[in-house]
């Protein structure tokens, strides 16, 4: 077989298996990430789905949370804009299973390390939600940073148990 016509065969191939992933998951999008990153992701929604705090939904729980950023024009309360906090407009929840960015993250919340703009944003969003459950935010807000906080309670409590001291009553 000559070389043009195995890289077609792969490349057929490659596509078929795309697409047949597609289709299956109901993804639109081409995903890349390894075998052991979606298996994380199936388990931590399954994890995520049996918390007391979870809404049902026909979405997903990576769908609502990417959505979970969207501009203010698309929310229904815009003329209350000045009581709303300010929230990350763009961010990768895949990026929260790499175990060094995660800590980056947390690490910055607690003051030790150098914040990059995700970090400033989680920084001005956990007080909101631990004094004040979290009043001026949306209801599809509230529940994604429930969600949130709930993850790291449960898989960083040591994590955690550092974050509620310093975040207590700074409002």
């Amino acid at each position: 077989m000559s070389a043009f016509c195995l890289n077609s065969f792969i490349l057929m191939t490659m596509i078929t298996v795309i697409v047949t992933h597609a289709t299956f998951t109901r993804s639109t999008k081409f995903d890349d990430r390894t075998g052991i990153d979606i298996h994380l992701v199936k388990r931590d929604t399954d994890d995520v789905n049996d918390d007391e705090n979870s809404v049902e939904s026909d979405e997903g729980f990576f769908y609502r949370f990417t959505h979970f950023f969207q501009d203010s024009s698309d929310k229904e309360d815009d003329d209350d804009d000045e009581k709303k906090p300010d929230f990350i407009t763009t961010f990768d929840i895949f990026k929260l299973l790499d175990e060094e960015y995660a800590m980056q993250q947390f690490y910055c919340v607690i003051n030790e390390d150098p914040c990059d703009e995700v970090g400033m944003r989680l920084k001005a969003t956990i007080p909101e939600e631990i004094n004040r459950n979290c009043e001026r935010c949306t209801s599809t807000e509230r529940n994604n940073i429930r969600r949130i906080l709930n993850y790291v309670k449960k898989h960083y409590p040591q994590f955690w148990k550092r974050v509620e001291p310093i975040y207590k009553k700074k409002i």
